[in-house]
């Protein structure tokens, strides 16, 4: 066992053969020698600093160094005259101090990088590596002072390197974390056919000989269409904007799942393209505490009970006037009206984009025979527009008439509305009589009552005292056959206003067809 020792350390000078007879000895000789060094040796001073590890990852590169000096002040080199008992005489030894770092780098995938570098007064040992591994990385460094030793021999006059002893200094060391590529997305919602969705990626961590890929499985389409492919990694963090169409390959709908592919890993976002069919106001006649409930789709007014369309789950309509439940297997869901209040107008809409469908729910209070009363449907037109198109007038159900007239203006001359019901004022028969005494001729009717969507339809103004049922327009006639209707127009209005009319107004533009006439 003493012998292994002893072995190890003739070992540890590293001993070379050499022409010297003396040194081509035994072990045991070279043993003894190796003694005789290391007391001659430690006479004089071994003094040296160990040095620093260093490891930085620095985006897109990991490096790092090991670095090691001696004291400046310390020889680098001297004699030493030891005895040798072999010849009994005296051997003149010589030493040449260095310093010295041993290194390794351990990589994720366990590669070693083994490096040496020495010189008098310092060595170092640099480690510089481009794209990294992920994972955590390791750079160590075992620092050294050596001695290599040399003897004189009398006989030949030579220097002979007997071997080199390793004065151990110290280990640093120093690790390094490489993070994973990271890659999220922000802006990622359902969307409608047809419709365009912007979506932010965000990239982290990806080098620029790796890539990430967008991906759209589903079928949506990225803005021009195919696959998409964001950017190929030239900064630690990178974002990019991407445009998406909703389309799917069934042109119905489907769930879409936009995905990003890169090195290590991807991530994934889903949404769902919608395709609404349909949101449709069924002819029914829903009836709570004496209120009825009218909608519209296009220009057509019907009654509500349901709303069938595939999207729309809940509603909260006119902030919980209206509450809407329910759902049936088939996708048509169907909306009872829980509660309500009269005279309130709300919108539905179910979808998005170029595909979206709106109905109005208007609430009144019914008419007479309840939803079957035209009344009561020609009230929610007047809160449609009220709400809408700015009309400032709400009839109840006495301000309709089927029967209002007089003795040269009957009822169904001055009803010109959609209804068999109009609105008929006192003051305008009374007003229109008047004029007709003044005047002295017959006064044909051209306009009298209108409802709202009437009066739109003819480009009459929303506020339209035809609408209120106080006025009328009159054809103008050349009673004097003088071929010149002007002078019979501006008769026809002076008539009116003799008769108390609050306002007149005559169209030359329109060849004096006709003279407006009202009683507010």
């Amino acid at each position: 066992m003493i012998i292994r020792l002893w072995q190890r350390v003739v070992n540890q000078f590293h001993v070379r053969h050499s022409a010297h007879p003396w040194i081509r000895a035994a072990w045991w000789r070279q043993t003894l020698l190796c003694l005789i060094l290391i007391l001659c040796g430690s006479v004089d001073r071994v003094e040296a600093y160990g040095g620093a590890t260093y490891l930085d990852y620095g985006y897109p590169t990991l490096w790092g160094y090991t670095a090691t000096w001696k004291d400046p002040w310390d020889p680098d080199y001297g004699f030493i005259e030891a005895y040798d008992p072999w010849c009994e005489c005296w051997r003149l030894y010589y030493f040449a101090d260095y310093v010295s770092v041993v290194g390794d780098l351990r990589t994720p995938s366990g590669w070693d990088y083994y490096g040496y570098w020495w010189d008098f007064w310092w060595a170092a040992l640099w480690a510089w590596v481009d794209s990294p591994e992920r994972d955590w990385w390791y750079l160590f460094g075992w620092h050294y002072l050596e001695r290599d030793w040399y003897v004189y021999d009398d006989e030949s006059g030579w220097w002979y390197y007997i071997g080199t002893y390793y004065y151990y200094l110290g280990a640093t060391a120093y690790s390094a974390w490489v993070p994973w590529p990271e890659v999220s997305f922000q802006g990622v919602k359902d969307i409608c056919i047809g419709e365009r969705m912007t979506v932010q990626v965000s990239a982290r961590n990806v080098y620029p000989s790796e890539t990430v890929r967008l991906l759209l499985q589903g079928g949506a389409i990225f803005q021009g269409g195919g696959t998409e492919f964001i950017f190929s990694g030239s900064e630690q963090t990178t974002v990019r904007t991407v445009e998406i169409v909703g389309q799917t390959a069934s042109n119905q709908e489907d769930d879409v799942i936009l995905r990003a592919e890169y090195p290590y890993g991807d991530t994934r976002a889903q949404f769902t393209v919608i395709r609404l069919d349909s949101l449709q106001v069924t002819n029914a006649t829903p009836q709570l505490d004496g209120t009825y409930y009218l909608a519209t789709v296009g220009s057509g007014y019907v009654f509500v009970s349901a709303i069938t369309q595939p999207t729309l789950n809940e509603a909260n309509l006119v902030e919980d006037v209206l509450a809407w439940s329910g759902g049936e297997p088939d996708g048509r869901l169907r909306r009872r009206v829980s509660r309500a209040l009269p005279n309130s107008v709300t919108t539905v809409t179910a979808g998005c984009g170029s595909n979206s469908r709106s109905a109005i729910i208007v609430v009144v209070e019914g008419c007479g025979t309840g939803v079957d009363d035209e009344r009561t449907q020609m009230k929610g037109e007047y809160l449609y527009y009220w709400a809408f198109h700015g009309l400032n007038y709400w009839p109840v159900c006495d301000d309709f008439t089927q029967s209002a007239g007089s003795a040269h203006f009957s009822f169904v001359e001055l009803n010109t509305g959609d209804y068999s019901w109009a609105i008929i004022r006192d003051r305008l028969l009374t007003g229109l009589e008047n004029t007709r005494s003044n005047y002295g001729y017959p006064m044909p009717v051209t306009s009298g009552y209108r409802n709202p969507a009437r009066n739109q339809r003819v480009g009459g103004q929303p506020n339209s005292r035809h609408v209120y049922g106080d006025a009328a327009d009159i054809a103008v006639r050349d009673n004097n056959g003088d071929g010149d209707l002007s002078d019979d127009s501006k008769r026809l209005a002076r008539a009116a206003l003799d008769a108390g009319a609050t306002y007149t107004q005559e169209y030359p533009e329109r060849g004096y067809s006709h003279v407006h006439m009202d009683w507010r």
